[in-house]
């Protein structure tokens, strides 16, 4: 599975407007388990699931629910990854 470390920094668009110093960028990553319950309401906040019609989300929610609770013990754990991209703006720029 890939980590941080093998995905690459992107700083081409702030190198060429050379309105700022080289960039620094500090990737985060981080793990959360969710129960089955958690996840579904984890999953309402998705736009795309939102925009889905009643019925057909409800039972995407309630098959994810269902797969949770039957092969995964009733968790799951969600891996993230934050990035923080800090570049000061250089002087008279």
């Amino acid at each position: 599975m890939p980590t941080a470390a093998d995905i690459s920094f992107e700083s081409e668009e702030l190198d060429q407007s050379r309105r700022f110093e080289p960039a620094i960028f500090r990737r985060y990553e981080w793990e959360q388990t969710y129960s089955a319950a958690a996840y579904r309401d984890l999953l309402l906040t998705y736009s795309g699931n939102r925009a889905l019609p009643a019925e057909r989300l409800e039972g995407l929610l309630d098959c994810i629910a269902h797969l949770i609770d039957s092969r995964y013990g009733g968790h799951i754990t969600k891996r993230y990854m934050n990035e923080l991209r800090l570049a000061y703006r250089r002087p008279g720029a």
